[in-house]
């Protein structure tokens, strides 16, 4: 509780307009920040660029998205979704040595981390995002970093196809759920197919629940990359069986927040 205070005075001008928030959270309300533009936000939006900020991330408001930047790194995204990601120490979660390396990035998001392993050093990065207005960041991420980028406006599953995915808001935990009063159509491409004609050496996987779709794959497809890592959803102990069972073994481990998520790097062989 203290520790969240202080990130309010270190981030926020008008704290009276934040307590009114934090009183009110089902309403918006105006809030200045020190390193980002006015922003109307609710309490749960608040708390994602509150987190940003204090992060030390710096805001600015462009023509047609957010720059959001720091040590020289700069991410362009919707004040309403890149903020869930910034405000985590993802840069840690997705430590490793990406250096000439080919990347398979499995649930691209807004494009936080393809900017991310293209600072570390990767020499491509294979990107599979469904979410229309997601993907659309992706383009303007690749095109305003100069990065090497393959992007499919897909998701990966066990099979060729569609879905069609509930949800409430385009946010971090998009579908995830499975529930909600919006629905929109998913394109899918066989995991399969995806991992063998990527010849990545790395795979990233948080595509909320769609890493479920490796747990059925033979031995053949899932070494065709050795090293992966996966954002595991409530789901930690059959992933990690599988890995186990097909020669890989846990180089990393990260708990994250919420008790039932984990972020594991599993790597093929000794």
């Amino acid at each position: 509780m203290i520790r969240n205070i202080l990130k309010c005075i270190r981030t926020s001008k008008n704290l009276w307009a934040v307590l009114e928030l934090y009183l009110h959270r089902d309403r918006k309300r105006l809030i200045h920040f020190y390193n980002s533009p006015g922003l109307i936000l609710n309490w749960t939006l608040y708390r994602a660029v509150r987190d940003t900020l204090a992060r030390d991330w710096t805001v600015a408001q462009g023509q047609n998205s957010y720059e959001f930047t720091r040590d020289g790194m700069k991410i362009f995204g919707d004040i309403h979704y890149t903020p869930f990601i910034l405000a985590e120490p993802f840069e840690d979660h997705y430590q490793a040595d990406y250096r000439d390396k080919t990347i398979l990035d499995a649930g691209g998001y807004t494009g936080e981390t393809m900017v991310l392993f293209w600072r570390y050093g990767a020499k491509k990065v294979i990107v599979y995002e469904p979410v229309p207005e997601f993907f659309n960041y992706i383009q303007l991420n690749a095109k305003m970093n100069n990065i090497n980028a393959e992007i499919h406006n897909e998701g990966l599953g066990p099979a060729d196809g569609e879905t069609l995915v509930s949800y409430h808001s385009l946010d971090s935990g998009f579908g995830l759920a499975k529930e909600g009063n919006k629905s929109i159509p998913i394109k899918l491409k066989n995991v399969r197919d995806a991992l063998i004609a990527c010849k990545a050496d790395i795979a990233k996987f948080d595509c909320e629940g769609c890493e479920n779709c490796l747990l059925d794959l033979d031995h053949e497809a899932l070494i065709q990359v050795p090293y992966y890592i996966i954002e595991c959803h409530f789901n930690e102990e059959k992933i990690t069986e599988k890995f186990l069972n097909e020669g890989f073994n846990i180089a990393r481990k990260i708990p994250k927040s919420n008790r039932n998520i984990a972020v594991i790097h599993f790597r093929y062989g000794l």
